[in-house]
C-alpha cells in the first residue's frame, strides 16, 4: 500500500523520502562522487526530467547490471532482478518515465544498500 502526503514539492511516496532520509545522513561529511551524485537524483524524484542518459546508463551499470545494445535501444539485465530494463535516450537526456521505472527497481530490491550503509 502507498501513502502518499502532499507538500511544497506535491505527491511523494513515503517509502522513497524514508529511503532518501537514510541515504542523506549516510552521507552527511563526506564529499559526493558521481555515481553517488546521479543515484540522490534519482531517488529524490524532483528532476526526472533532467537525468543525463550516459551518466544514468554508467549508474545502472555501477549496480551490477550488464548491457545489451540493439540500435538506441539499452536493454539491462541482473542476476536476481525480475525485471529487464530497457532504456532509449531523448536528446541526450534520459526519458522521465524511464528514470521512475529504475527507481523503483533500485528501491524494490534495495541496491543501493552498500552505499547507506
Amino acid at each position: 500500500m502507498l501513502i502518499f502526503v502532499k507538500g511544497d514539492i506535491g505527491f511523494k511516496d513515503l517509502r522513497i523520502r524514508n529511503h532518501l532520509k537514510n541515504f542523506d545522513n549516510a552521507k552527511i561529511g563526506c564529499s559526493l562522487s558521481k555515481f553517488d551524485k546521479i543515484i540522490q537524483k534519482i531517488l529524490n524524484g524532483l528532476s526526472d526530467q533532467n537525468i543525463d542518459f550516459p551518466e544514468f546508463l554508467n549508474m545502472i551499470m555501477n549496480l551490477g547490471f550488464e548491457l545489451r545494445q540493439k540500435g538506441s535501444h539499452h536493454i539491462l539485465t541482473k542476476d536476481g532482478i525480475e525485471e529487464i530494463i530497457n532504456l532509449q535516450p531523448k536528446n541526450g537526456k534520459a526519458k522521465s518515465y524511464q528514470v521512475k521505472q529504475v527507481r523503483e527497481i533500485i528501491i524494490k530490491y534495495r541496491l543501493n544498500s552498500t552505499i547507506d550503509g
